[in-house]
Order: C-alpha cells, then sequence, then structure tokens
C-alpha cells in the first residue's frame, strides 16, 4: 500500500503516456488536419506539404503526413508553435533526415517530449505530496492525455503551445504553494510557462499577468522577489506579443470584422447606436451582422474600412456607454463555445472525412464522447460554475486566510481554473466574436472538465481531512456551503436572464451576394437556437414569408453547422429554404432595390437578426421614372 501510494502519480503518468504515445506514433498519422491556419506557422519556416496541390490551399478533410522545407512566405503568424516546428526540423538536420520528405509526425515527437517532461518533472516536485501527486497523474492522463489534446500535436496548430503552457503555469503555482521551502526549479517552470504562454496566440498574450495576480499571495509567500520577477517578465512577454511580433494583415481584418460587426454592433439597442459608440460611420450600416466570411454581396474594405482601426480594447467604449449590449454579445455566445475538439476535421492521413468520432476503440475520445452527450443547458451551467470558482475561491480565501499553516492550494487551484475559463471566453468573445468560438475557448471548456475531474477525485481527500481535523473541518464546510450556495444563485440568475436573450445563429448559403434574378430565387441557408428555433422569417420589403425548416444547406457548410453548434437543439437539420417568385417580389417592390432581413425566433419568444443586406434585382426592365412635380401656378 505504501509503495502505491508512493508511486500512483507516476504510474498514471506512464498510463497517459502510453495512451498519448499510441495516437501519435501511430501508422497512419493522425493528428486535425489543416483548414488553413497551419499555413500561417509554415510561413515562417518555409515547412509546406509536399504535395503541390496541398502547399496554399486548405486539406480539411485529411491531415497531410509528409512536408518539405523551402522559402519563407507571406502570411507568417509568430508563435510558440513556430519555435517548437524550428526545433523538431534542426533536430531533422541534426540527425541527417531529410527535409525534403519531413514527417510531421516529427513535429508531433518534440510536444510529446515536452509535455511528458513536464509531466514527470512536475512529478518529481510533487514527491513529498502523494495526494497532490494522485490527483496530478488524473488530470495528466484522463485531460491532456485525451485524444483531444494529443490530436493537436501532429500539426501546426497554436493549440498545443497555449494548452501545454498554461498546464505548466498552474502546475508550477500549485507546487510553489505546497512547498515550505524554496524551489528553484518550480520558479523556472513558471517562468518558461509564462512566457510560452504569451507567445502562444495572440488571444492569450494577457492570461500570464492575470494568473500571476491570481497566485499573487502564494507566489509572495515562496518568494518575494521572484514574485515581482515573474510579473514584470510576464508584462514584457505580453508586450511584445501583442505589440512586437509581426501578425498578418488578414488575421485582424478577420477579428475586428466578427468582433465589432458581427457581434456586439448587433447586440446594441439600435445598429445606429452601435456603431456611434464604436466610432464607426454610417456607411457601416449595411455590414451590421456581417462576418468577414459572409460580407452579404457587400466589401468590409470599400464599405467599411474604419473598422479596421478599431483595436482589440475597443470593445470597453461599450462598457461605458451600453453595458448591457456587451452582456447581450456574451449572452449569445455562450451556448456556442461547446465543442472541446473540431469534428469538421478529418484526423487520419489518407482517410478523407474521418474525424474524432471515427477513430478505433483504442483512440476513444471519453472527454469528446461527454462533451457531445452535454445538452447546451447543462454545458453552460457547468461554465458558469467554472466562471464562479475564481470569486468563490477568493472569498475562501479571505474567510480562511488565519490559517496560515495550510497553504490552500485547492483555492489557488480554483482560482486559476475558473480564472482560465473567463479569460479565454471574454477573449473569444472580444477578440474573436462567433466564429470558431469553441476552439477559441477550448482552454476554457479542459479547465472545466479539469475541475470537473477534481471535484470527483477530491472529494474523498477532503472528508479524510475533516476527519482528522474536525473543528477546521467546520468552518470550512460552513463556509463552503455558504460560497457553494451563493454561487449556484448566481448561476441559476444568470441562466434564466440568458434563457431570454436572443441567441440565435445562423447564415445565408444561397443567394451568396447581392444580386438576384427578378423572375424569382430561392434562398437557402441555416439557423440555430439555444431554446430551439420556433420559426425562421424572411422580410422582404412590404412581403414577409415563412421558410421551409429542416431543409438540407449545402453538404459541406451543413456538416460544419452541425459540429460547431453540436449543442443547439436540432442542428442537425437546422437547413432551411424559400422560393420566391416574380409575381412574390412584385408584390415585395421589385424590381426596385429592396432591403431583405432574415429573422430566427426561438421557443423563448426571441427574435435575431441573422442576415439582412440590400438586394438588386437583374434581368428586369428598370423602374419607370417617378415624374417631377408640376411646377406651382
Amino acid at each position: 500500500m505504501d509503495f502505491l501510494r508512493q508511486w500512483i502519480g507516476i504510474i498514471l503518468i506512464l498510463a497517459g503516456l502510453a495512451r498519448a504515445g499510441i495516437v501519435v506514433l501511430h501508422d497512419p498519422m493522425l493528428g486535425y488536419a489543416n483548414q488553413y491556419d497551419m499555413h500561417r506557422t509554415s510561413a515562417c519556416i518555409g515547412l509546406f506539404p509536399a504535395s503541390e496541390a496541398a502547399a496554399q490551399a486548405g486539406t480539411p478533410e485529411a491531415p497531410i503526413p509528409v512536408y518539405k522545407l523551402g522559402s519563407r512566405t507571406d502570411g507568417c503568424y509568430q508563435s510558440a508553435e513556430v519555435g517548437i516546428a524550428a526545433t523538431a526540423v534542426a533536430i531533422a538536420r541534426a540527425t541527417g533526415a531529410s527535409t525534403e520528405r519531413f514527417k510531421l509526425q516529427w513535429v508531433g515527437y518534440v510536444k510529446l517530449a515536452l509535455l511528458f517532461g513536464v509531466a514527470f518533472a512536475i512529478a518529481w516536485l510533487l514527491r513529498d505530496h502523494p495526494g497532490a501527486s494522485a490527483i496530478h497523474g488524473l488530470v495528466v492522463l484522463f485531460i491532456l492525455a485525451d485524444p483531444v489534446v494529443t490530436l493537436w500535436m501532429n500539426t501546426l496548430y497554436t493549440e498545443f503551445a497555449t494548452i501545454w503552457s498554461l498546464y505548466l503555469v498552474i502546475a508550477s503555482a500549485c507546487v510553489l504553494a505546497l512547498y515550505d521551502r524554496q524551489s528553484f526549479f518550480a520558479w523556472a517552470l513558471l517562468f518558461i510557462g509564462l512566457v510560452v504562454l504569451a507567445m502562444s496566440r495572440e488571444q492569450f498574450a494577457l492570461l500570464g499577468p492575470a494568473l500571476v495576480l491570481a497566485a499573487w499571495p502564494w507566489l509572495w509567500h515562496s518568494s518575494r522577489q521572484l514574485t515581482v520577477a515573474a510579473l514584470v517578465v510576464t508584462l514584457v512577454a505580453a508586450f511584445a506579443a501583442l505589440y512586437v511580433l509581426p501578425r498578418p494583415v488578414l488575421v485582424t481584418k478577420t477579428n475586428r470584422t466578427d468582433t465589432y460587426l458581427h457581434l456586439l454592433v448587433p447586440a446594441s439597442s439600435s445598429a445606429t447606436r452601435g456603431l456611434a459608440t464604436l466610432g464607426l460611420p454610417d456607411t457601416c450600416e449595411p455590414l451590421v451582422g456581417a462576418s468577414w466570411s459572409r460580407q452579404r454581396g457587400e466589401s468590409v474594405e470599400k464599405t467599411c474600412p474604419q473598422v479596421f482601426a478599431l483595436s482589440s480594447f475597443s470593445f470597453l467604449r461599450m462598457a461605458s456607454d451600453e453595458p448591457a449590449a456587451l452582456a447581450r454579445a456574451a449572452a449569445r455566445t455562450l451556448p456556442s463555445v461547446q465543442g472541446v475538439a473540431p469534428t469538421y476535421l478529418g484526423v487520419m492521413g489518407g482517410q478523407r472525412g474521418k474525424p474524432i468520432d471515427d477513430l478505433p476503440w483504442w483512440a476513444f475520445s471519453p472527454l469528446r464522447a461527454l462533451d457531445a452527450a452535454l445538452p447546451a443547458s447543462v454545458f453552460v451551467a457547468l461554465t458558469l460554475v467554472t466562471f464562479a470558482l475564481a470569486p468563490a475561491g477568493l472569498i475562501a480565501l479571505l474567510v480562511l486566510r488565519r490559517y496560515r499553516g495550510d497553504p490552500l492550494t485547492p483555492l489557488l487551484l480554483a482560482m486559476l481554473l475558473g480564472g482560465a475559463a473567463i479569460y479565454a471566453f471574454l477573449t473569444t468573445i472580444f477578440g474573436d466574436g462567433m466564429n470558431e468560438a469553441a476552439r477559441h475557448y477550448m482552454p476554457g471548456a479542459l479547465a472545466t472538465y479539469v475541475a470537473l475531474l477534481l471535484a470527483i477525485g477530491g472529494l474523498g481527500t477532503l472528508a479524510m481531512r475533516w476527519k482528522e481535523t474536525p473543528k477546521e473541518a467546520m468552518l470550512e464546510l460552513g463556509a463552503g456551503i455558504a460560497v457553494i450556495a451563493l454561487a449556484a444563485y448566481g448561476c441559476w440568475l444568470a441562466m434564466a436572464w440568458i434563457g431570454a436573450q436572443p441567441g440565435g445563429d445562423g447564415g445565408l448559403d444561397q443567394p451568396a451576394g447581392r444580386q438576384v434574378s427578378a423572375s424569382g430565387f430561392q434562398l437557402r441557408g441555416w439557423a440555430v437556437e439555444p431554446s430551439g428555433v420556433e420559426s425562421v422569417k424572411v422580410r422582404l420589403g412590404t412581403l414577409e414569408r415563412a421558410v421551409r425548416i429542416g431543409e438540407a444547406s449545402p453538404v459541406r457548410g451543413m456538416l460544419r453547422v452541425e459540429s460547431t453548434h453540436a449543442g443547439y437543439p436540432d442542428a442537425a437539420k437546422a437547413g432551411f429554404a424559400l422560393e420566391l417568385s416574380r409575381e412574390d417580389l412584385a408584390q415585395a417592390g421589385a424590381p426596385n432595390p429592396l432591403t431583405m432581413r432574415v429573422l430566427v425566433q426561438g421557443k423563448n419568444g426571441a427574435v435575431t437578426e441573422i442576415d439582412r443586406r440590400n438586394l438588386e434585382f437583374v434581368g428586369a426592365p428598370a423602374p419607370a421614372p417617378v415624374p417631377a412635380p408640376a411646377p406651382a401656378s
């Protein structure tokens, strides 16, 4: 029993290594396919698919296993992933491997070594704390070694560096909280994690300073000088990530369009007010609700280039003028962040259209299965509870502060997990909008599942501790019940308010632009709503028509809707269609230009506008000119 108690953490990590190694080393290669984002890493080091056809195009159906090293190109997105890939290239050159037939799995080998090198280092630091070591081993085995995470290894996406560095920061901070003596090794791991986290992706540049501030009381107790140094280092790294490292202009344009035009301005009480608050001209009004990928026949660059001049912090203008708009935007986005794995990407080399759900039994992902099985309301509730961990941990810390002999590490862990989830959600909304919201929020979703795992695994440990110290147990139990009750009540109020807000999402696949035939045309698109879709209506001039719900959108688009909105009711049949005849158009006011609006009503009664465009009719005689008024006699 003593042997198992001492080595359980290492045993769990070894099991996790075996589980992850099966995925990373498998032939044919397993990894998320390139939807195009990997090319931004490729451009920095000149590492592109060996196939000429795939070298400059997205290949979302299946990953490409063989790359070749060439010249750098435009579009480079500097990140920690570039450093990892460059390390793999350097090792390949040093060992004499051919860079003309560079296996993408070699990058995966480096990532596998990084993940489990850190895991064993943390386990060694926790050697005097078998309970903490066991919990750490459970996280490695069931979360970090899950295919949801390990499928990012054989890729050039930025996700692995974010997950790895966040794990490193939280784990090393908890080690420092547990230690009565100073550990320079743990501090070194913390500094490395903070720098890599800032460089992992622009979205997470400021997460490091936030985590250092959250852990300040624990870090300060370990070393005042190193705590200050950690804050300075992470602030410098954040500044470099935000303002020094070059970013592709296209990424900035996409983010600003999706955040401000697609999400925040429609959340305002009126489009005019939203545009004015952000300092955008009235000429941007036709693009309100449009995204970069769906510009509705308009051109953001021609009609509303001013949106590109907004900073990633311009949403703060709404915080003072119309804070309710930010709350409505958050409520609309919250259900869309469900989806811990991008199931619209193939994952097996040489087999097109094989997503994570179709992997063999030995690569089964319980994490993905749990995430897919959760109804949207349950996922939202778990997410809100995770958010509440940060303030709840702070309150508990203030109440229990007199127990200075107890490191209170579980409170630190709760605050860091909750803080990471809050940060990931806020930066998803105000940095990228609803475009691939689930993918951008993935670190927050993983924090939720880590918290759930720790809550289950920690109940026994907590009960044993209370049995040994019954007096302290009474205060801790009372404080815990009070905090949980307040958090539960707050979550209930938040869910009730969120459930009443307009949260619809969707778009038109057909027509693609503004010009349509005056003899009639067909509309095809998709619509989802967290409460369920009650109806979808099209308003064209003076005409209003209800569409047929349950129709299929184009195949590729429909598969993506199902995967990115899996938690929404009826996401599998979210398509709609409507035919408008010549007579319908004449009744609406054609051939004069008309404004068309597509509105989705949820079963909660709330209405969301998912498309608006000013239609122009072709193939019809021009409307008769309006006669000039007769001069007054």
